[in-house]
């Protein structure tokens, strides 16, 4: 594995409109910042359920003296795509070391950056086929001082709401 983190970004024009990352990236673009991070209380079921089927939230936190990445939601597309519910879980107690060192990689850039990252990437699934999506990482703050909040929408390329 490479040193360094290379994401294959790509810009919401390159993104069907209607598809659940281009979606919430204009609904997350209208949500008030502070230091570059959507306030959490924006973030709601009214606010968004239309994608909430395509989403992850990550909390970042502190356990046990570590600090801890909390799947605290995980949309049914979500489960469908990975094959399980991580729901509650921790991502450093779910995920192969590889796969964690790349994600923690992918969120300390969200958390050191606030902001959000678009991508289109293929994502390996274990026993299955390869699955091409549009992801969207967005930064969120519930404190109003650090990212401490992180949406994840990942969607196969086909997927229209």
């Amino acid at each position: 594995m490479s040193e360094r983190f290379v994401i294959d970004a790509i810009e919401i024009d390159n993104i069907p409109e209607q598809h659940p990352v281009s979606v919430f990236s204009r609904k997350w673009a209208e949500f008030p910042k502070k230091n570059g991070a959507a306030l959490w209380h924006s973030f709601s079921p009214t606010t968004c359920a239309p994608v909430l089927p395509w989403a992850s939230v990550i909390e970042r936190t502190v356990v046990e003296g570590k600090t801890a990445h909390i799947m605290r939601l995980q949309g049914t597309e979500i489960e469908k795509m990975a094959g399980l519910n991580a729901q509650g879980a921790a991502l450093e107690d779910v995920l192969a070391k590889a796969a964690l060192e790349e994600r923690l990689r992918e969120l300390n850039h969200i958390i050191m950056s606030p902001g959000y990252l678009l991508s289109k990437t293929v994502i390996p699934f274990e026993g299955r086929d390869f699955i091409e999506v549009y992801r969207g990482i967005f930064a969120f703050t519930k404190d109003e001082v650090s990212v401490d909040r992180i949406v994840m929408i990942v969607g196969p390329e086909n997927t229209i709401l």
